[in-house]
Order: C-alpha cells, then structure tokens, then sequence
C-alpha cells in the first residue's frame, strides 16, 4: 500500500466555493479507499505565463493501492472541471498497524 497526496483547490476559477464537488470526492474516497486525512486548508501560488494566481487549497492523504488513487485523481478531474492541472504525489510505503490485545493490556497497567 502506497501513501498518496492530492491537493484540490477550495474555489472554483470563479471565486465559488467548491463545496459539493469536496464533499462529493471525499465520498468517493471514503468508499474506494476506505477513508482519508484532510490537512488544514492552506494558500498556493502558482504562475500561467504573466498570471499570478493565489489559491486556497485542501491537501487529502489517502493510503491505497496505485490503481486506486489513479481513480481518485480521475474523479478529481470530473468534480472540478475548472482545473488545468491537480498536483498529486506518492510519498512513500503506508502501513496501517491495529493495536493487539497485548498493546492494550500494557497501555492499562502503565496509567
């Protein structure tokens, strides 16, 4: 399992809140992946040419399989048709370790 990021933007091109394309590919990333991490919003610059653009945006982490978050970007650039670009990044290897029966009996007699 791999550990992806992918950044969506906060407001369309426009200046509208994307509220239900979020909504709707958190979703989706729930039910594909099994869930996800949203970080806090944060602020982005980016250049077209002479443009200067400032965008608030939204940094999801999701550990899934590449063929999945594949999918996910896909989705991404259905709800948000406005977007030239949607940056993404593979961080690393993800493991998901659940506690065991013995991690909770020790965690107990320490408190």
């Amino acid at each position: 399992m791999k550990l992806f990021e992918i950044t969506l933007p906060q407001r369309t091109n426009a200046g509208q809140f994307y509220t239900h394309a979020l909504a709707a590919w958190e979703n989706y990333a729930a039910m594909l992946a099994g869930g996800f991490t949203r970080l806090a919003p944060c602020d982005g610059v980016w250049l077209d040419g002479n443009k200067r653009y400032h965008d608030t945006v939204i940094k999801y982490q999701v550990a899934c399989a590449p063929g999945l978050f594949l999918a996910l970007r896909e989705k991404a650039f259905d709800l948000f048709p406005d977007q030239v670009a949607i940056m993404t990044a593979e961080l690393g290897t993800a493991d998901i370790t659940y506690r065991t029966a013995r991690a909770v009996s020790t965690a107990r007699e320490v408190a």
